[in-house]
Formats: structure tokens, sequence, C-alpha cells
């Protein structure tokens, strides 16, 4: 998409439609990495510690 061809209002609309996308997909992904937290699933993939499995994921 070409943004430059836009109006001012799509632009301002489009933006703040993306930025609505990313929160929720931020929360899910915290959700996600919250379970993954509970289960202590990092264990089973041989990750000592759960910072280096979020890092390395």
């Amino acid at each position: 998409m070409n943004i430059g061809v836009l109006s001012d209002k799509e632009l301002l609309n489009n933006t703040h439609s993306l930025v609505r996308k990313e929160r929720k997909t931020t929360a899910e992904i915290l959700e996600h990495l919250e379970e993954i937290e509970r289960r202590r699933l990092y264990c089973d993939l041989k990750y000592s510690k759960r910072e280096r499995y979020f890092r390395s994921e």
C-alpha cells in the first residue's frame, strides 16, 4: 500500500486501527508467555531459565 496517496483522515484512521491491532496482539503474546511460564514449558525445551527461552524464541 502506498500510504502517500491516503487522505489525512484515511491515514489517521488506518494508524488508529493498526495501533489497536498491535495492542491486541501484544496482549495475546503476553497471555501466552504467562501460560508458558505457568507450565514451565521452557524446562521441557532444555532451557535452564525462562529468560533464555524468551530471548531465544
